[in-house]
C-alpha cells in the first residue's frame, strides 16, 4: 500500500512539474525560435503514434543514424557538422497523404530539460489532398553556445504540441 501511494505521489509531482513548463513555455527566454508560423491545425481524432523527437549531437549521431537507417532525413543528419551545433529533429511518422506536417516552434532549456514545443498540423477531413506516403519532419540546428549544459545529450527532452500535450514518450 506505501508503495502505491508514494508511486501515486512521484506521479502526480512529475506531472505537476511538466504541467507548469507547459503553461510557461511561452513567457520562457528561448534558445530557437521558428522565424515563420505552420499554418493549419491537428484536425484528426488521434495523434500520430510513431512520430520520432530527437536531440543530435556528436556523440550520439551515430546511434541516432543507426535507429533512422530507412528514413528520408537520414542523409541531411548524415552531412550535419555539430562540431559546435545541436540537432534537434521532430519526426511526424509515416502519414497516409498529403497535408500533413510539423515545426519545431520553440526550444528553451530549463532545470535540465530541453523542452521543444512543435506544432502539428493534418488536413481537414473535407480537403482535397494528394493520395501518397508522407514523411512530414522538421529540423533544427542550434549553436551549442546557447544551451546552459555542456553536456546538452544528458538533459531531458520534453516534446508539447501547440495544445499543450506532451507528444513524446
Amino acid at each position: 500500500m506505501k508503495f502505491k501511494v508514494t508511486l501515486l505521489m512521484l506521479v502526480v509531482m512529475i506531472l505537476a512539474v511538466g504541467c507548469n513548463i507547459v503553461e510557461d513555455i511561452d513567457s520562457m527566454p528561448t534558445i530557437y525560435e521558428a522565424e515563420r508560423n505552420l499554418e493549419g491545425e491537428w484536425s484528426k481524432d488521434t495523434l500520430p503514434r510513431d512520430g520520432e523527437y530527437r536531440v543530435v549531437t556528436t556523440e550520439n549521431r551515430e546511434e541516432v543514424l543507426k535507429d533512422l537507417q530507412h528514413k528520408q532525413y537520414y542523409e541531411r543528419i548524415s552531412k550535419l557538422d555539430l562540431t559546435d551545433k545541436v540537432g534537434i529533429l521532430a519526426y511526424l511518422g509515416e502519414m497516409p497523404s498529403g497535408g500533413y506536417g510539423i515545426q519545431i516552434d520553440k526550444v528553451i532549456e530549463k532545470d535540465n530539460k530541453l523542452v521543444v514545443k512543435v506544432t502539428q498540423v493534418s488536413p481537414e477531413d473535407d480537403e482535397v489532398s494528394i493520395t501518397v506516403i508522407t514523411h512530414p519532419y522538421d529540423l533544427v540546428v542550434i549553436d551549442k553556445s546557447k544551451f546552459k549544459s555542456k553536456e546538452i545529450s544528458d538533459l531531458d527532452l520534453i516534446v508539447v504540441n501547440q495544445n499543450g500535450e506532451f507528444i513524446n514518450k
